[in-house]
């Protein structure tokens, strides 16, 4: 939920080629670009590329996913396998009673040296 007076969250859209459609009279910009990657991506090293670089594949995807590349089989990223977590030790069982603990010894107060002006015997 969110709070009162909050402005709502501003999503981008979801769909294939939605900067295609949503540019409205100047959609030949996004046409253009469309054909440039589209190209750039045929070439024979860019799919070299993309297996030694799997960040920019994630890069591209969404590009190409807003510009309408359909074709494009962009490596996905192989995600690791979950190792299992470590098995934590067993906590040690707790007394049924409280344990009797030693004293402190008693440190009492410090002693401190007489004054020598009060311990003056007059003479």
């Amino acid at each position: 939920r969110r709070p009162a007076g909050a402005k709502p969250r501003q999503y981008l859209p979801t769909r294939r080629a939605w900067l295609l459609h949503n540019l409205g009279a100047h959609r030949h910009h996004a046409a253009l670009r469309h054909l440039q990657l589209e190209a750039l991506l045929a070439e024979p090293g860019a799919a070299e590329f993309l297996a030694a670089a799997p960040r920019a594949a994630a890069i591209l995807r969404p590009i190409c996913r807003l510009l309408g590349l359909r074709a494009l089989e962009l490596p996905r990223r192989q995600r690791q396998p979950e190792t299992p977590p470590e098995p934590q030790p067993k906590p040690l069982p707790r007394p049924s009673r409280p344990v009797p603990r030693a004293p402190l010894p008693s440190l009492g107060a410090p002693a401190r040296p007489p004054h020598p002006r009060l311990n003056k015997k007059s003479a």
